[in-house]
């Protein structure tokens, strides 16, 4: 049985090469993500930005340096977690994503969730609880960040019934937790110390 390491290298040969849409021809390098591949948290943002698209590296800019105060904030350490985007090419001048490169581009999350199989996911910012809201068929979920924001929520429960017929255990029962975009957090800051609670309150499942 190939283990997740080489699962992950194959998922990160298979990004390089992709060609499905534009973006493979505009970005600098394609940001895949780092952290533990048997992490019990995922965090999951949108899509890299200018520094992410220069080292390849996803959150290493001011809004890297955000969450890894949020996450020191919580004592959660890195090696419990790993960090990635829906979109693994940056979109030139860091403009939204269409929903071509979402869908193009989707695949690559769901084979890394299937890979980790992580207790919590975590969705940073409103892009992407609306594309990880849709892999789990509940995108009637998907409201205002203010509605959002540090709830729990669960896989629609076909999805879940659908998991455990297939004894995937890991699927059924995962949780899925939403939290403001570290970049929202630079423009204001009153939504530091909300955000520092949800922080808390993932912690609990480590």
């Amino acid at each position: 049985m190939i283990d997740k390491h080489e699962q992950m290298k194959q998922v990160r040969d298979d990004i390089v090469s992709c060609k499905a849409c534009g973006l493979c021809a505009t970005r600098t390098l394609p940001v895949i993500g780092r952290g533990n591949h048997d992490a019990r948290i995922l965090f999951v943002g949108e899509a890299p930005g200018e520094n992410e698209d220069k080292q390849g590296i996803p959150f290493i800019g001011k809004a890297g340096i955000m969450l890894d105060k949020l996450l020191a904030k919580a004592k959660i350490d890195m090696k419990d977690i790993y960090i990635c985007n829906v979109i693994k090419c940056r979109p030139p001048e860091n403009r939204d994503p269409d929903d071509n490169e979402k869908l193009s581009c989707l695949r690559f999350l769901t084979r890394q969730i299937e890979i980790i199989k992580p207790d919590v996911i975590v969705c940073l910012g409103k892009h992407a609880a609306t594309t990880v809201f849709l892999l789990f068929g509940i995108t009637d979920k998907a409201i205002s960040m203010s509605t959002m924001h540090g709830k729990m929520y669960e896989p629609d429960i076909n999805f879940k019934n659908m998991a455990m017929l297939v004894g995937d255990i890991s699927s059924a029962s995962l949780k899925i937790c939403v939290v403001y975009h570290p970049a929202a957090l630079l423009y204001n800051g009153a939504l530091i110390q909300e955000t520092e609670k949800d922080f808390e309150n993932i912690k609990k499942y480590l």
